[in-house]
């Protein structure tokens, strides 16, 4: 219970500042307004995480900056 409740507080900061960040790219026309910023900051968040296994497993950097490229093309 206790690192589950650890993992939820770290998750729970992380989102939030996400979507902050997001918000904020919003209000200046950085990142598009087709979802939330609390969506994003959720699908940040995914990605960023599937992004650190997939890094584990692939070495390729090439492979990877192409997969950072897409995440932000979604937010773009």
């Amino acid at each position: 219970p206790l690192i589950k409740s650890f993992l939820e507080q770290s998750q729970d900061q992380m989102l939030a500042l996400l979507e902050d960040i997001v918000y904020n790219g919003q209000m200046e026309r950085i990142f598009n307004e087709e979802q939330s910023a609390n969506d994003y900051a959720l699908y940040l968040y995914s990605s960023i995480q599937g992004l650190r296994m997939t890094g584990i497993l692939n070495a390729n950097e090439e492979d990877l900056r192409k997969l950072v490229d897409t995440i932000l093309k979604v937010i773009h």
